[in-house]
Order: structure tokens, then sequence, then C-alpha cells
């Protein structure tokens, strides 16, 4: 178990190394997807809980066909970091109590009990095809996935009555000793198929922090995909198995020392980071009275497609998602400070999913890559 004393630059890297290795034992030519869930874990987003403001884990969501390793990708980190895992299939019948958890009536003694759900009792959690469960489903991860905190109804056996129930997925206390610590959300979703889905509301979409696919493995990777051997059937201790190699404290503090080494992004010497995000973001709007004030660095060309494509774009809280995506990603490639490559590398991750597209966007197959890419071209640098 870590001790935060003994936290530094090379045990953040060795434990991060250490999970390189485990996810490429088990998937095979989809490394980029690896690092980018690996960074994701040990990355710290800030949230509000209960009136002040804390650090938890960023929402992923994994968008690819089936069959690319989205499960076996979540699977995998769950499984090197040491985390408790639920993986809960979404589907049109699924209910609310199937996540959070409902109140069970036990003959024996004549009085119920509440089994909380996969929600309240993992610490990793696969929302798998996302888009298939019903929209009320879908809206009860809206306070799990912003303030880290899960609201079910119980019977109270005093009262006689439903209360609500509120269970804190983060511990309050800062122990590192406390191994319930961490709430991560990896939801997957399929963007080829429509029939007997439902759309994923805005609303949850901004709170994911980032959201990125899964590229086919080349073809030599493919061919290792099919020669290397998965499990031997008379020799089970010959399967691959994904090793231990840290655990939920470690986590903790391997994102609390990233935190404090890499400094904030308004604090830098040099303005040029801070003033590229800020451009992103307010580019990334369509036109209004304010942002036509903001948008001072847009060219016309970019101001006419975001006008023309664009319902809306980036909100505020993706500059806290924006700048701790940076944070971890600057300190893996070796500094203590966000420069302008490490935002234009982000800005894959962070803002298409949350731009929302008019219906003629769509009809000239127009899409949220397409508005951050041109985002990405038009922004001149500051």
């Amino acid at each position: 178990m870590a001790n935060r004393e003994v936290v530094d630059r090379d045990f953040c890297f060795d434990r991060y190394r250490k999970l390189q290795k485990e996810y490429q034992t088990m998937l095979i030519g989809i490394d980029e997807t690896g690092n980018k869930l690996i960074r994701d874990v040990l990355t710290g987003v800030p949230y509000s809980e209960n009136g002040r403001k804390r650090i938890g884990k960023p929402p992923t969501l994994l968008m690819a066909a089936p069959g690319f390793g989205k499960t076996d990708s979540a699977v995998t980190i769950a499984s090197a970091i040491d985390g408790r895992f639920s993986f809960i299939p979404f589907h049109p019948e699924m209910k609310v109590s199937d996540l959070l958890g409902a109140d069970i009536y036990d003959p024996a003694s004549g009085s119920f009990y509440f089994a909380e759900g996969p929600v309240c009792t993992s610490h990793i959690v696969l929302a798998d095809e996302i888009s298939r469960g019903h929209p009320k489903t879908q809206a009860c991860l809206l306070q799990v996935m912003e303030e880290r905190v899960a609201i079910g109804s119980r019977m109270d056996s005093v009262l006689k009555r439903i209360v609500s129930k509120i269970t804190r997925l983060v511990s309050i206390t800062d122990d590192p000793e406390d191994v319930r610590q961490i709430q991560w959300i990896i939801a997957t979703g399929n963007p080829f198929e429509q029939e007997g889905t439902y759309p994923i509301p805005e609303a949850q979409l901004d709170r994911f922090t980032t959201c990125y696919g899964i590229d086919a493995p080349g073809r030599e990777d493919e061919k290792k995909i099919r020669l290397t051997s998965v499990y031997d059937p008379f020799d089970e201790k010959r399967s691959p198995r994904v090793k231990k190699v840290t655990n939920l404290p470690e986590i903790y503090d391997i994102t609390s020392f990233i935190i404090r080494y890499v400094r904030p992004i308004n604090q830098l010497p040099d303005d040029s980071a801070n003033e590229l995000l800020q451009r992103y973001v307010e580019n990334s709007r369509p036109k209004s009275k304010r942002e036509e004030e903001r948008r001072v660095s847009a060219p016309v060309e970019l101001r006419d497609f975001v006008d023309n494509y664009v319902k809306a774009g980036l909100s505020p809280r993706a500059n806290f998602h924006f700048e701790a995506v940076a944070r971890t990603l600057a300190f893996f490639r070796g500094r203590n400070y966000i420069s302008v490559d490490d935002i234009k590398d982000v800005a894959r991750l962070v803002m298409p999913h949350r731009i929302m597209l008019k219906p003629l966007a769509r009809g000239r197959n127009i899409k949220q890559h397409d508005v951050v890419k041109e985002i990405l071209r038009l922004t001149p640098m500051p």
C-alpha cells in the first residue's frame, strides 16, 4: 500500500508502465486506447459534494463497434488496480433499482432490508451499451457522475413509509487507508446501431469527461490475435491472467501527486496554453450576443461554420475536465506544466461529445469530430 510520503515521480511512472504491460498482455493492437484509459483512472476531476469541492475519477465514454475490446479494456484495468468491478448490461426493461438497489422483504424477520445495487458497491462500473437503457434508467446516473452520490428509495422500518436513501460513492474522508476512494463510471456505446436504442441525453454527455473510440488493430497485430493462444484447455495456469500491479490507495496517492506536481494552467508564466483552451471553448459556441463579444480570436470562416452547424458548444464545466486531462497527459510526457500541444491533443478527447449539432449538419453528414477538426485548424495560436 502506498504511503504519500514515498510517492514520487518515479513511483508514478513505475505503476503507469506496469498497468500498460498488463493491458497489453490481454489486448493486442489497441495500446493507445489502453494508455487513454490508464490516464483517465489516474486523473482527478473536481466535483461538488455537499457544498465542498472534491476530486473524483473522470467518467469515460467508449464508442466502438461490438467486438473491439471495450468490455475487456474496462475489466483489465479494474483487475490490475484491484478494484471492485461491476458489469451492467443496459437494456430497455432495466429498472433504476437494478443499478442503485432496492428493498427486499425478509419473510423470516417480517421486515425489509435494503440491498445495494452495483453502483453503490463497486469502484469501477461498466455501463455496457448505455444507449439501450431507457432514459429513466440513464437519468439515475446523472447525479452519480456529477456528485458521486446515489439517491435511491427504501422502506423506513420506523416510519413505515418510503424514504430517500443517499449513498456517498466516494469516501468523505481523505484517509488513504480507506479503500472506497474512487468511483469510476465507464460507459460503452455502439455508434452504428440505432434500432432499440435511446439517445444519451445531452446533460449526461456533458458529464463524461472523455469520449473516444477504439481503432481496429493493425494487420500484424490482428495476426497475433489469431495466433496467440489465449487459453490451454489442459493447463489453465498457462492462460494469460491480469496481475494486480497496484491498488486503490496507490491510485488515490498518484492522482494527488500529479495534481500537486503539475502547475495549474492559470498560474504559468506563459499564458499560451490557458489562452488556447479559452479560445477552443469560446469558438465551439454558436452566435449569441455574449459569444459575439468573446469570439474575438475566431476568423470569419470559423464563425460561419460554427453558426451554421452547431446548436450548442462546450459548457463552462468542460474547462475543469479539459485541464484535468491535460494535466495528467503533461505529467506522463515528463513535464510539470501544461503546454499548447497538450491542449490540442486533449481537445479531441474532451470536445466532440459535448457539441450539439443542428439538423443541417446531420443532413450534410457533418459530425462532431469534423467541427472539432475545424476549430483546431482555424483557431489561431495565441
